[in-house]
Parts: structure tokens; C-alpha cells; sequence
């Protein structure tokens, strides 16, 4: 197997396999079946990938760029914050005191 069945990701063959195996477990506890199958299947390997980190000077060119386009104030966000894309994706005003100048993380996707 080559981690990717039908287009899933490696990750998320990983996922099922997990799932597979301790449902299966419980099976064989519970006497519904004599062997756990998912026991020999072997995982697929995840691969972590590498992020590469904006310098400074790449930074201001990126907020150069991105200048006057309507993702603007969510790549200054998140240049200045560090935040996830599922993080920003789910914040709400609620979340914003401008004020105080601070944003709650509250929810992600």
C-alpha cells in the first residue's frame, strides 16, 4: 500500500487504520471475531512536512505585496499573530477587542 488509497492522504489512511484496529479490538474482546485483522496491516508512515519561516525582510515584501488586496488584513494577521489557518478562518468579531488590542482564539478548524 502506498499510504494513498482512492486520493486520501497519508494521514488520513492513518486515521481509518486506527479507527479499524480498535474497533476490531473491541470485536475480539467482545468474542464477535477470533482475530483483529488490523494488527498486521501495517500503518502508512507519516511524513511531517517542513515549514519555512519568514524572515523580517520577507515579511515586509509579502505585506508589500499582498498591499491593497482584499486578503490584506488576514496575511497582516497572521504575519503578526502566528495564527493558523484554521484559526483565522474561524474568528468572529466577538473574538476582537480592538480596543484592548487583543483577539481570542476560541474555535479552529
Amino acid at each position: 500500500m502506498d499510504g494513498k488509497p482512492g486520493g486520501l492522504s497519508t494521514q488520513t489512511v492513518g486515521h481509518f487504520h486506527t479507527i479499524i484496529r480498535r474497533a476490531l479490538a473491541d470485536a475480539v474482546r467482545w468474542g464477535l471475531v477470533v482475530r483483529n485483522v488490523a494488527e498486521v496491516a501495517r500503518s502508512p508512515r507519516i511524513s511531517r512536512r517542513q515549514f519555512q519561516v519568514l524572515g523580517p525582510e520577507h515579511v515586509v515584501r509579502l505585506l508589500a505585496a499582498a498591499d491593497g488586496h482584499w486578503l490584506y488584513p488576514l496575511i497582516y494577521l497572521t504575519a503578526h499573530t502566528g495564527l493558523r489557518r484554521g484559526e483565522l478562518l474561524e474568528l468572529r468579531w466577538s473574538d476582537v477587542n480592538l480596543d484592548a488590542g487583543k483577539i481570542q482564539v476560541r474555535r479552529a478548524r
